[in-house]
């Protein structure tokens, strides 16, 4: 009877172990998504971030 409390117990611990990094699996997923619609949102707006000039030769020089 010990032996089938043990093996429920361990069972258990796996599946809360499981359901902890499925909860951050999605949580990395749903960031993932909102900075893809975030992304997704400013090309349809027509909205682009500010970008450095390219250097150029005579700055070098």
């Amino acid at each position: 009877m010990a032996t089938g409390a043990e093996e429920t117990a361990a069972s258990s611990e796996e599946l809360a172990a499981q359901a902890e990094h499925m909860r951050e699996a999605v949580q990395q997923l749903k960031a993932l998504a909102q900075r893809g619609s975030k992304k997704k949102r400013t090309l349809e707006q027509g909205i682009t971030t500010p970008r450095l000039p390219a250097p150029s030769a005579t700055a070098q020089g």
